[in-house]
């Protein structure tokens, strides 16, 4: 939100842009940071386009879910892939690092297992993958809950979503 903030103030010292009328748009995960942004600097409004109102983990656990299904998965690996959406982001949020970083990589080795050999990942591809879910960037938005900074908001707001949108799907973030 840092970076977010100094650019409302760079635009608020500008002679040619009025202050009151500054605004901030925030697409997918910028639809988390918006409203944390406007807690930190004034904004005359925000537009949020598919921005997630529930919970990192419940994101996750329905994007998984759904893109799982729509790709045709039988429910018990929907349902395998989801406990371990949940499982994964308990250790994030427990700072377990290292349990996070090692149920990952049996994850993603587990799923590359059942691929043609010539299509399964190097070890160097799998370490990258676990690298870029295990750290404390994802942490942070696989754990926030957005719902307190959305409440808090005290301009007008523009929030939209995609009906068919299963990376934010709409019903659940919509309400």
């Amino acid at each position: 939100t840092g970076d977010v903030v100094a650019g409302v103030e760079f635009l608020r010292g500008r002679p040619e842009i009025d202050k009151a009328r500054i605004g901030l748009l925030g697409h997918s995960e910028g639809g988390y940071l918006v409203p944390l942004a406007a807690q930190r600097t004034p904004i005359a409004f925000a537009v949020l386009m598919a921005g997630p109102a529930a919970s990192g983990e419940e994101v996750l656990v329905q994007q998984n879910q759904l893109l799982l299904e729509s790709a045709g998965a039988p429910p018990e690996v929907v349902a395998n892939q989801v406990a371990y959406v949940r499982e994964l982001v308990a250790l994030l949020r427990a700072e377990d690092y290292e349990g996070a970083w090692a149920l990952a990589a049996q994850q993603l080795i587990a799923q590359s297992e059942g691929l043609p050999p010539e299509q399964q990942p190097s070890q160097e591809q799998l370490e990258a993958q676990v690298a870029a879910t295990v750290n404390p960037y994802y942490r942070s938005w696989a754990v926030h809950d957005p719902a307190p900074a959305l409440q808090a908001l005290q301009v007008p707001v523009l929030a939209f979503f995609g009906g068919a949108d299963l990376q934010v799907p709409a019903g659940q973030n919509e309400p």
